[in-house]
Parts: structure tokens; C-alpha cells; sequence
């Protein structure tokens, strides 16, 4: 059902370019699928409770060690198990899902949701956090706690195709030295990031590339710098900028960025009150330019090296 929603939704878009056709006709049709699949999938998912592997996908992905991780905050709370059921419905469901919730956000376990915490019992591990670190919470005690496991990193506020772990496994087992994205865009060090191109292409694999993580982006074992988890950086220089800082990570250690040609556009959770990190940190005055810079700055001073120098 995930799946006709997205064929439909996608087709108002440009299958070469990826932009949308904003003719009205495409407006309306794309508005209708996104409004209609918020409607009608907290129903199919209330009727389908299922996230056995089909023993073909065993057969080829058994062996991958891999969980999933996000992090949430209470202006999604109340939606986000919309968000887990589309990961629990994969074709290659996780075993293990965990949610990193801060604890001053979460101060009792009634401020957690019944419908979020009844889906513990497939899977879902919801893990309190004594420290607010923002948007890096999606990996950062992960991998702190899980550094021999495959990674990957989803958004709280994306209905999942069935297919978006499958893209991010195939690439992983055929390039596992690999970080894999389902959505990447060009870094241009002479450039604003709000000019930087996303691509809508084959399968690609550079080291030009900035994984966004509302696709999906799967982290192998030992394939980022020793730097990560080192929080008094990322809080000095890119605080809300975790991706940036991700992909910073990824290149000072050596490890190339895979694109895994998924062209699919993604639909997003509607919510009364939106909260839209992505707009901030692109928006006017672009908050992401000044957190790039930062980083740029801090390792040209440590290891004389520049982690968005991409030549």
C-alpha cells in the first residue's frame, strides 16, 4: 500500500532531474497522495502488524549485524509511531529499532505515547537520555554503545517506502567499506549548501558527497574519524548540523560516500505545529554555511587539513 502512494506521489516529479512539475495538475495530485497516505496509513498499520523477513531477504541479508536509530523530540512524539510501523513494514525490517529521547524533553513515562511504547514488543527500544544533544541523539549513543554494528541513521518525520532499508543493504553488501545514502547532494566548497545540487542519478560513489539523512544513511563499523563522538566539538561547531558533521567525520577518516541511485521523493508526517530543522539551517542567513564553515575552521587549526575541500 506504501508502495502505490509513493509510484503516485513520485510521478508529479521530473524522473531526470528529480524537480518537482509545478504545473497546477501536479500541485494538486502531489498534495492529494501526501494528505491521503497521512490519512489512510495510521489505519493500514493499525490492521497490519507484521515485521517478519521473507526468507528470500534472509537468505541474502541475514548476516548483516544492523539496527536502526533516530531520535525524536514532543512536537512529532505523538506521530513518530506512524514513522516506526513504516520501519517495522520493510521488505528488511531491523530487529531493533532504537529511539534516543532526552530526558528533560521526557520527564515521565506518561509524556511517552501508549501507541509508541506498545511497539516495544517488536523490536522498538526506546533509550532515555540523560543530555540533549539535539539532532546528533539519532547516532551519537548508538554508536557509543554499538560500535561494532552497522548503523543506520532514519528521520522522525518520513512514511517509509518498503523499499528504503533494501536500497541502503544491496549497496552495502556489493561496497562495505561504504558510507550508503539514499539522498545525497554535491558538496561545492566555492558555494552557499543551498546552492549545492542534489543528485538524481545512478548508484555514484565519491567522496563530493553529503549524505541528507531523511533518506536513510547506513554507517559500517570503524568508518568514521576518531573525532565523532567527541561531543564538545560538535557542540562548539555544528550543533544543529549533524549531517555536516556526519560527513566531516566520514572524510577525514578516509571512507567514501556511496549514492544508492534511490530516486524515489519522500513523503513526510503532517503535523499541526511543524518544526522544520531543515528549513532553519537552510533558510535565509543559511545557518548550515556558518556551521560548515566552523568546521572547516576547527580542522584547519588541528590537522591542517579541510574537511569540505573535495577537489
Amino acid at each position: 500500500m506504501i508502495s502505490f502512494f509513493y509510484k503516485q506521489f513520485n510521478k508529479t516529479f521530473d524522473p531526470v532531474s528529480g524537480k518537482k512539475h509545478n504545473d497546477n495538475y501536479n500541485k494538486i495530485k502531489r498534495l492529494f497522495y501526501k494528505y491521503l497516505l497521512n490519512l489512510i496509513a495510521p489505519i493500514f498499520f493499525k490492521l497490519k502488524e507484521n515485521n517478519k523477513v521473507n526468507n528470500k531477504f534472509k537468505e541474502k541479508y541475514g548476516e548483516i549485524d544492523f539496527i536502526v536509530s533516530l531520535t525524536s523530540f514532543p512536537l512529532r512524539i505523538d506521530k513518530l509511531w506512524i514513522v516506526i510501523e513504516s520501519i517495522l513494514n520493510q521488505n528488511i525490517p531491523p530487529s531493533q529499532i532504537y529511539l534516543w529521547l532526552a530526558k528533560d524533553q521526557f520527564p515521565t513515562d506518561e509524556s511517552i505515547p501508549d501507541r509508541l511504547k506498545k511497539l516495544t514488543d517488536r523490536g522498538l527500544r526506546i533509550r532515555m537520555c540523560d543530555e540533549d544533544l539535539k539532532s546528533h541523539k539519532k547516532y551519537y549513543y548508538a554508536m557509543q554503545e554499538f560500535p561494532n554494528k552497522v548503523i543506520i541513521t532514519l528521520d522522525d518525520d518520513i512514511i517509509y517506502s518498503p523499499d528504503t532499508l533494501q536500497f541502503l543493504l544491496d549497496k552495502y553488501l556489493e561496497n562495505p567499506d561504504c558510507v550508503c545514502a539514499n539522498r545525497c547532494c554535491i558538496i561545492d566548497k566555492n558555494a552557499s549548501y543551498n546552492d549545492w545540487e542534489t543528485i538524481n542519478s545512478k548508484p555514484l560513489k565519491s567522496n563530493k558527497l553529503l549524505p541528507t539523512g531523511c533518506g536513510g544513511v547506513l554507517y559500517p563499523p570503524n568508518s568514521l574519524y576518531k573525532d565523532v563522538l567527541k561531543k564538545e566539538i560538535f557542540i562548539e561547531t555544528c550543533f544543529y548540523g549533524d549531517d555536516l558533521w556526519l560527513n566531516s567525520m566520514a572524510y577525514l577518516n578516509g571512507t567514501n560516500v556511496l549514492y544508492t541511485g534511490y530516486d524515489k521523493r519522500l513523503i513526510s508526517i503532517l503535523y499541526r505545529e511543524n518544526y522544520d530543522l531543515h528549513s532553519l539551517n537552510v533558510g535565509e542567513n543559511s545557518r548550515n554555511d556558518k556551521q560548515i564553515s566552523a568546521i572547516r575552521m576547527y580542522y584547519k587549526k588541528k590537522l591542517g587539513v579541510d574537511p569540505f575541500d573535495r577537489e
